[in-house]
């Protein structure tokens, strides 16, 4: 008989990530993380209409945290010319301490399909434009350091012009 019995559960939590894979960078990793739940049974899956993908994913097993709870993540490849703009990918996660799916989703906005390349182009422009301002930053210092250079140099050659005067007197 079942009497006084405790059944802990703890909710998780969930971030999605998209970043370039470091070795082709032509695939997008879009990483699902749940964090902090309890019990370690989790599912987590994938949804989307992004025609011509093939669901190469990996689900980690979960590890424990310090606190007791459990994390895991998922991890779905994703050419980067399939991902257009707009198009929205969704993580969903089952599990005992939800009465229903907890879902995050990640839309691609900002860039046309296929546009790898303008990504890239967009990070170029924006190194430029920074080291271009570092470099007039630099320009005005010197600037700002020679006038006031000059300044003290012409204001120390007056205070001598005066004080030979006033010892003239």
């Amino acid at each position: 008989m079942l009497s006084n019995c405790l059944f802990v559960t703890a909710l998780p939590k969930l971030q999605l990530l998209s970043q370039t894979s470091d070795s082709t960078p032509s695939i997008l990793n879009v990483t699902c993380t749940a964090m902090s739940f309890y019990p370690p049974r989790i599912i987590l899956s994938w949804k989307h209409t992004i025609p011509g993908v093939t669901h190469t994913f990996q689900q980690e097993a979960p590890s424990l945290n310090h606190d007791g709870t459990y994390r895991t993540s998922s991890t779905l490849q994703i050419s980067d010319s399939l991902w257009s703009s707009g198009e929205e990918i969704v993580c969903e996660v089952n599990h005992s301490s939800l009465t229903q799916p907890l879902r995050e989703s990640i839309r691609r906005e900002g860039l046309l399909p296929g546009s790898f390349l303008l990504g890239k182009l967009k990070i170029c422009y924006l190194k430029t434009g920074l080291l271009s301002a570092g470099l007039l930053l630099m320009v005005l210092a010197v600037i700002a350091v020679h006038v006031r250079t000059a300044k003290f140099k012409h204001s120390e050659y007056g205070l001598q012009g005066l004080n030979l005067k006033e010892e003239e007197e």
